[in-house]
């Protein structure tokens, strides 16, 4: 007895293609936030910006901080995904990964950047089990 077999058997539909797409932006968002912030560290190394000093400190926490928040947002989410469902998650995840990149986008100063950046990795977390 195979249990997936009517599912392997369906025909595609928009829904599958909506599900496919929406999925793909995700990771492909979160790509993209985790690989960008190499360029703004060479910006901002050639640039000197008043408020984006960088010192050895500020660099390691600014280039590190979504990568280790992540594997926050990854158990929170993950978890909330499996308790209440993966739509309900989802959008919440995706406007906490938005609201950190739009904020990251106006911070101020680079205590600011890393901490809109924290909250955005937590959101990148959440997108990796929630999206998967």
């Amino acid at each position: 007895m195979e249990p997936f077999k009517p599912i392997d058997n369906m025909k595609l539909s928009f829904n599958h293609i909506k599900v496919w797409y929406t999925a793909g932006m995700g990771f492909f968002t979160d790509a993209y936030d985790l690989f960008i912030i190499g360029a703004i560290l060479d910006v901002f190394n050639a640039n000197h910006l008043p408020g984006f000093e960088l010192t050895p400190l500020y660099t390691g926490l600014l280039a590190s901080s979504a990568i280790f928040t992540a594997i926050f947002g990854q158990l929170i989410f993950g978890t909330l995904g499996d308790l209440i469902g993966r739509k309900t998650v989802y959008g919440v995840e995706a406007s906490l990964l938005t609201a950190g990149a739009a904020l990251s986008a106006i911070s101020p100063n680079i205590i600011w950047l890393i901490i809109f950046r924290s909250i955005m990795g937590i959101g990148i977390g959440g997108d990796y089990p929630i999206s998967a």
